[in-house]
């Protein structure tokens, strides 16, 4: 038996959804013949928001507050913060609310590490015979710097993650569907030919300007992702591509807020087909859209089918060899439930592979920001090493985990994060980036099986033209004793090809 559903979102800046967002909903309710709405909110006043979509929805459909996490975002206040309802038909005749997570960076009720984070609902919905889990997500990351954002969206996969030791733990924790609704706070970033969406740009995975979203591109929590091309006051209009006084390099707008849906299917890149979206609302405050998913069906599946689609939505882009080869496994048997078992165990756990390589990411971010100083080549050369184009688990299969080599791989980064942060002058850089830099420079043919699995994980599949250019700065530069105070070298040299951009 199928499900009809969307799934919405909206930051409502300490505010309603408002009754144009409620009636839009409403309409579209009935033409989907739907099942039921999630909507996840943040900066939301929760009470005034269920009393206003049961006026707008009246007797006939079910609304319902499915959790709450308070927040002081703009000053003290009650009944604001994170939200998810659920609107459903009479038709479902069981809903029941298991458990309810907050999400936060500190339990101190002062900034952004008591206010942003997300709220996590698990629910039971029953239609007819059919009865499926639905896990809710309302998310709201950090708006100032792209380190908290990273950390914000690491919490998030933590609190997700469970430390499970059977198959049956892992059933239990696995939710048919996963409907998220966040404020990214991703906006458009300024650069010296005006602002660029990193999200839609074709050359998003090449750009420096990228490195900020690898992290939820790698590590994503759904395999459908919706919003639009810019989701903040659409009605200031070209105002939107200022540069906003709170956040320096970035401009007023852009693609912040997003509905995620994770049904175990194949996983696509961010779309806009389809969706929805609700601007300007006289009769609230909101200053962000409503962000309206497509319309959804969902059969239920067997618990067998419902994990693996899952596992396989986290690791679709981390590990994109692995996600595929666990949805072709077929036979549910002791066997195969060990395997899937022991996948989760070592790469979606608590302490799994993903959340270390989030973290580690964290850190990566941390250190570009350090080394901003540096001349162009030398920055462009670390962040080449640093943020391999490449997805964090390139090698690994169903057969060919290689959990240890992995960990292997995130210490010696690790180390190598470590020790760029002590350096005070070029050679010191070079001095440290040097091992990585030789093991590239072997070519193809001169690389046992070994030395190739090794390459491909402390720096990924490196574009080699590249390399060569920076291991050629590099070797110029080695003689230079400069500290970073001193002239720097020229960013330019005689085979700079000016159509190629380092990362």
């Amino acid at each position: 038996m199928d499900f009809v559903f969307r799934v919405i979102t909206a930051n409502c800046g300490l505010d309603t959804i408002g009754l144009k967002a409620c009636r839009v909903i409403e309409q579209k309710f009935k033409e989907d013949q739907a099942d039921f709405y999630v909507i996840n909110c943040q900066e939301v006043k929760y009470h005034d928001t269920l009393a206003q979509l049961k006026q707008v929805f009246g007797e006939n459909h079910q609304v319902v507050l499915l959790g709450k996490m308070s927040t002081y975002t703009k000053g003290p206040s009650m009944g604001q913060g994170m939200a998810s309802f659920m609107i459903h038909s009479q038709d479902m005749t069981h809903l029941k609310v298991e458990s309810t997570e907050h999400v936060r960076r500190s339990r101190l009720r002062l900034g952004a590490s008591y206010n942003k984070g997300a709220l996590i609902v698990f629910l039971s919905i029953m239609k007819g015979d059919a009865r499926i889990h639905i896990q809710t997500v309302s998310g709201h990351l950090d708006s100032t710097t792209m380190q908290m954002r990273a950390q914000d969206w690491l919490n998030i996969h933590q609190s997700l993650a469970k430390d499970v030791k059977t198959w049956e733990q892992l059933v239990t924790i696995t939710p048919n569907l996963r409907l998220s609704g966040y404020d990214a706070n991703t906006r458009d970033k300024i650069e010296s030919h005006g602002p660029v969406n990193y999200w839609l740009s074709e050359e998003a995975l090449d750009t420096e300007g990228a490195i900020e979203l690898q992290g939820m591109r790698q590590a994503m929590i759904e395999n459908q992702r919706y919003s639009h091309v810019s989701t903040y006051k659409s009605n200031l209009g070209q105002r939107l591509q200022i540069e906003s006084t709170k956040r320096p390099g970035y401009s007023v707008g852009g693609t912040l807020d997003f509905v995620g849906v994770a049904n175990g299917g194949e996983t696509s890149g961010l779309s806009l087909k389809n969706v929805i979206t609700v601007g300007y609302d006289e009769n609230t405050m909101r200053d962000h859209d409503v962000i309206i998913s497509p319309c959804q069906q969902y059969a239920s599946q067997p618990a067998f089918d419902v994990v693996k689609g899952q596992m396989a939505v986290f690791l679709a882009n981390s590990a994109p060899t692995l996600a595929s080869e666990i949805k072709r496994l077929t036979t549910n048997d002791a066997e195969t439930q060990s395997i899937l078992l022991g996948i989760y165990q070592e790469f979606l756990g608590k302490n799994g592979l993903l959340n270390a390589e989030l973290l580690l990411f964290k850190d990566k971010l941390n250190l570009m920001e350090k080394v901003a100083p540096l001349p162009l080549w030398l920055r462009n050369g670390i962040s080449d090493i640093v943020f391999p184009n490449a997805p964090w688990f390139e090698s690994a299969c169903v057969q060919c985990r290689n959990p240890d080599l992995i960990r292997e791989r995130q210490d010696s980064m690790r180390s190598l994060i470590n020790a760029l942060h002590k350096c005070k002058n070029i050679t010191q850089y070079c001095d440290s980036l040097s091992p990585y830099t030789q093991i590239l420079s072997k070519n193809d043919d001169e690389l046992d099986d070994t030395s190739v699995s090794n390459r491909s994980h402390l720096v990924g599949a490196q574009s080699r033209v590249m390399m060569n250019r920076f291991r050629k700065a590099l070797h110029r530069s080695t003689s230079d004793e400069a500290s970073l105070d001193d002239e720097l070298p020229d960013e330019k040299d005689d085979d700079d090809d000016s159509s190629t951009t380092l990362v």
